[in-house]
């Protein structure tokens, strides 16, 4: 229900149904979580930038400079997918972080089956994690 003195701002009261259940199903499906998960895998390549983490795959070389650790990563996982479980029984990393011991700390987790996670770096500028979450910003 909309207040009666406010109906005359919007442009119709379909507009705003359409928009309250396009929100609602972005909220309670998940859409907002599905988008912020997107936005932060979005910034992972940058963190491992800035931080000069590098990659090296097994049995291979060290990635070249500039090339997606993350898209690389995924890449390995798929090809190394022997079961077609997207990954699920892969209990081990398809290579090892490399990092200056003065930046080792940024890493956590267990070195040992080089299952290893790290805090990703977000731009502090205009609120865009916040802004992602809010989910589409209809105009009424």
């Amino acid at each position: 229900p909309v207040c009666h003195d406010s109906k005359h701002l919007f442009k119709s009261m379909d507009a705003v149904e359409d928009a309250y259940h396009e929100l609602e199903t972005f909220h309670n499906a998940g859409g907002n979580l599905k988008v912020i998960e997107t936005y932060l895998n979005n910034h992972m390549d940058a963190t491992l930038d800035r931080l000069d983490i590098t990659f090296t795959p097994d049995g291979s070389k060290q990635l070249p400079s500039g090339a997606s650790i993350t898209k690389e990563i995924k890449q390995l996982f798929i090809k190394n997918d022997r079961n077609k479980r997207g990954g699920y029984d892969q209990r081990k990393m398809p290579g090892k972080y490399n990092a200056h011991p003065s930046n080792q700390k940024a890493l956590r987790g267990n070195a040992n089956n080089n299952r290893v996670m790290f805090d990703v770096m977000e731009p502090d500028t205009d609120f865009q994690r916040w802004k992602k979450g809010l989910g589409p910003i209809p105009d009424l």
